[in-house]
């Protein structure tokens, strides 16, 4: 079955969620009360911000309209939108007075590729930036893919724990990504089950609420949300 990905589908799919018991949650509030969730349902609700702020203010306001305050949305410094312009900015505010958790759409193996910057500096400065842009001192990150660039973004945190470089967590941790992984992009829909992709598997998010699992981990990419058509 095909199902468009539209803002009003998205709200259908949250309502769903939270009929079926699940409680909504932050990656910041799991990765810090995850022994409270064991026992519980839990929809791990993250926004990856890869190409517009814009896009974000829809989904905000539908998820603020049904009092889920359990989000997180990570942006990127290095986009071409730019966070500090003056509209952008205007919306990470609007982003934190709903109660959202903001984080860092992390690219430092790209910036490392292309400036010829050591890694460690890039991460560094990137995490002054943020914290000064948006006053969170503690943060997780979740590391930007792309092709593109040739490298990996994630390499990085191989066998390191992002806690020694003043990060909270980072969002491809086994304590998020070892349950079921639920993803929508410009690719469309994917999933993984602890950790490794389920071939063929391109229901929508709210076709695998049906199946009941105990923990989901939903990542959304906005630029794939649209109100009446997908060139919007």
């Amino acid at each position: 079955m095909l199902h468009e990905t539209t803002y009003l589908h998205l709200e259908e799919i949250y309502r769903k969620a939270l009929s079926k018991g699940y409680h909504i949650v932050s990656c910041k509030d799991y990765f810090l009360h995850q022994e409270e969730y064991k026992n519980r349902k839990v929809l791990i609700n993250r926004i990856d911000v890869d190409l517009s702020l814009r896009k974000v203010i829809p989904i905000i306001r539908i998820i603020d309209g049904l009092v889920i305050s359990g989000t997180t949305v990570f942006i990127r410094l290095h986009a071409r939108y730019n966070p500090f312009s003056f509209e952008n900015f205007r919306i990470i505010r609007m982003i934190q007075s709903a109660g959202f958790e903001i984080g860092l759409h992390s690219e430092i193996k790209d910036c490392e590729k292309i400036w010829g910057v050591p890694v460690k500096k890039c991460l560094d400065r990137d995490a002054e930036i943020f914290r000064d842009m948006t006053g969170e001192l503690t943060f997780g990150i979740a590391s930007h893919g792309s092709n593109l660039t040739g490298v990996n973004n994630l390499d990085f945190w191989k066998n390191k724990d992002p806690q020694k470089f003043g990060i909270l967590y980072e969002a491809y941790n086994p304590v998020f990504f070892n349950h079921f992984y639920c993803s929508v992009g410009l690719s469309g829909w994917k999933c993984y089950s602890a950790g490794n992709l389920i071939p063929n598997d391109n229901r929508c998010l709210c076709e695998h609420l049906d199946d009941n699992h105990q923990i989901i981990y939903f990542t959304l990419h906005p630029i794939k949300f649209y109100e009446r058509h997908c060139y919007e």
